[in-house]
């Protein structure tokens, strides 16, 4: 999990590796996100067989995400983006994964390339005010 904050520049406050599903809906009361940024979870049929009895727990956080988000109403924008977009990503976030607040958590560079596939999307015009 990543925490971004795009106020006059672009910077991660956080970075966490969430340890439990109870982790995760602890940072999200912490930091209270305006917006919740999830890589949607696909079952493709030829990894299918070699999750059998498998608790599919990817699955199982973000549907606790969204839980989460429904509860705080309007409040909170959910976004849900393919694994694909990790890719194209990277060469806007190479930068800040260098940093050692990264070092040793790769799903946490997973969501800053989600996050800032986002923001890049989303507020390009605040993104490129910031610098970027």
């Amino acid at each position: 999990m990543v925490l971004l904050e795009l106020n006059g520049t672009l910077s991660c406050r956080s970075v966490v590796e969430a340890k439990s599903l109870e982790d995760v809906l602890l940072y999200l009361d912490y930091w209270q996100p305006d917006v919740v940024v999830v890589e949607e979870f696909r079952l493709y049929p030829w990894v299918a067989k070699s999750l059998g009895w498998d608790s599919m727990r990817p699955s199982q956080i973000i549907g606790a995400i969204k839980a989460w988000v429904s509860r705080c109403g309007h409040e909170v924008e959910l976004v849900e983006q393919p694994a694909s977009v990790r890719k194209p990503a990277q060469a806007h976030t190479r930068k800040m994964e260098k940093s050692p607040m990264f070092r040793g958590k790769p799903h946490a560079r997973d969501a800053l390339r989600h996050a800032v596939w986002y923001t890049l999307h989303r507020c390009p015009k605040k993104v490129m005010e910031a610098g970027w």
